[in-house]
This record gives structure tokens, sequence and C-alpha cells, in this order.
């Protein structure tokens, strides 16, 4: 692997995000900055959509992808397809949380149930 691509692949260090957000902020190319971090262009525009795009926008009711599109230079598509499948991924977990949430309070109602007619049994002697 050449010097230029060395981090690829490699796990991004909170200093590497923060310069990241810097570089984004001062609208330095994708080139400059993936030259800078030693990754590819696309690990750079695939970062930026998951850790400055999407917490941005991830609660928004209506998202304008053509104005995203254009202020950070990516792709309208490609965008649109990870925000909606990291919005769905989240979603996804937030409702397996909620479904985990709910068995467990069923089975602690079940539990008290128990004890309740084991009480009441111990009362009716």
């Amino acid at each position: 692997m050449t010097e230029e691509l060395s981090r690829v692949g490699k796990k991004w260090l909170k200093e590497e995000d923060e310069e990241l957000r810097n570089e984004i902020l001062l609208n330095k190319s994708y080139d400059e900055i993936a030259l800078n971090h030693k990754r590819n262009i696309g690990g750079i525009k695939s970062r930026v959509i998951s850790h400055i795009i999407y917490p941005e926008y991830k609660d928004c009711e209506e998202i304008d992808y053509e104005y995203i599109a254009i202020k950070y230079n990516i792709d309208k598509n490609i965008i649109e397809k990870k925000l909606n499948n990291d919005i769905n991924s989240k979603n996804r977990i937030k409702r397996i949380e909620e479904l985990n949430n709910d068995i467990s309070n069923k089975d602690r109602l079940k539990r008290i149930e128990d004890k309740l007619d084991k009480i009441m049994e111990y009362l009716d002697l």
C-alpha cells in the first residue's frame, strides 16, 4: 500500500474526525482532505455522510438532499441512500429496544402476578 493511502481501512481517530469537520468547514477539496488523512476519497465522503451530515439531519422531517449535495459536494443519490439506510437502521434498533423493554416489562408483571397469587394463597389459609 502506498503512503498516500496508508490509513485506508484503519479506525478513525477522534482527532481525525475533528480535523475532517474543520476541513469541510474550510471547503477544502476531497482530494486535499484524502491526501491529508491518507485515505481514499470514497472513504472521506462516507465519513462526512455518517459523522457530519447524518447527525445534523437524522431528526429532520423533510430532508433537502439537493441542498445537502451542493453544500457538501457529494452526489445527491449517494447521500439519500446512505442517510435512508442509517435512519432506517437506527429506527429498527430503536424498535427492537422498545420490544425488548416490552418483553422485560411483561416478565416483571408476570413475576409480580405470581407473587401476588402466592400471597393470596397464603392469606386464604
